[in-house]
């Protein structure tokens, strides 16, 4: 969903002004964004008090189609703040996973045992910290790095401006990272939410019969397909940008971006084919 305008000659005339500042008795929009100049939901706090200001009618909340954004050059601000956040996205949903297996266990008794974090929740901050900060940072600008190294006209963009220009292909993988992680959640047990409300009201859970859980291969293949469906809409962005910056060398600028994208993927598949931690238990590590 996103605003836009239903007619756009309709905004050409100076009656738009009140979509800005409002009529009388009317809110217009608060941060002042005349509406054919949004370039994306960033853009935009979605209040709608443009739709209920305009007195043509011709602003609205309109369906537009999935991922549009990722492909449109300029669309989002060619922020670190931004570019980094979408980036470090896609790593914390491997990084939560991590947490949830037994490797995580290992890395966490490591840091208070060899090393001698004695406080737990120090000890989860460093490693959360290095999967979710450190990381997407440091990869994504040696990926960008790489990529003007092998491009030749690669040191015309800034480190900043290749970044922005790549971030947007990780939120395909992204998106299908979270959603195997938390689909495993849930179809291990998707009717337990029914003794759940059971014995919220009062009564006594019946968990016998709503205890079932859909077949392992079952939700291994929607893991495998969530993940590789992702990537491959990731590398499909990831190409259009490096053409659109480096022309005929936009292989040689997509392969570092790929080369991430595709170790993301394997290791988020590694992840879930381990012994995964249920939500509201303890994990026992052998």
């Amino acid at each position: 969903m996103t605003i836009r305008l239903d007619d756009i000659p309709v905004a050409g005339g100076t009656i738009q002004k009140e979509v800005v500042h409002g009529p009388k008795g009317t809110l217009g929009c608060g941060t002042e964004l005349f509406a054919p100049q949004m370039s994306s939901n960033l853009d935009c706090t979605l209040c709608l008090d443009c739709v209920r200001a305009c007195p043509h009618e011709n602003v609205g909340w309109f369906v537009r189609q999935p991922g549009r954004e990722l492909n449109r050059a300029g669309a989002w601000l060619q922020r670190w703040d931004v570019s980094l956040l979408v980036i470090a996205l896609a790593f914390m949903g491997i990084s939560n996973a991590f947490g949830m297996v037994g490797p995580g266990y290992d890395v966490l008794n490591w840091l208070q045992h060899d090393i001698g974090i004695q406080s737990e929740a120090l000890a989860l901050l460093v490693m959360f910290g290095v999967a979710n900060l450190l990381l997407p940072v440091m990869t994504s600008l040696a990926a960008a790095f790489a990529s003007q190294l092998l491009t030749k006209n690669g040191r015309q963009y800034s480190l900043r401006q290749t970044v922005a220009a790549f971030a947007p292909a990780f939120v395909p993988l992204g998106a299908g990272i979270w959603f195997a992680h938390y689909s495993f959640h849930f179809l291990i047990a998707p009717l337990t939410i029914i003794p759940v409300i059971q014995e919220f009201v009062g009564q006594r859970g019946d968990w016998t019969h709503f205890s079932a859980a859909v077949p392992a291969d079952i939700i291994a293949l929607m893991q495998v397909v969530a993940l590789v469906g992702g990537f491959g809409w990731s590398i499909v962005i990831a190409q259009k940008a490096a053409l659109r910056l480096y022309k005929r060398d936009g292989l040689f600028g997509l392969l570092p971006w790929a080369l991430l994208l595709l170790l993301m993927m394997l290791v988020a598949i590694q992840i879930f084919g381990m012994p995964m931690e249920m939500r509201g238990t303890d994990f026992m590590v052998s």
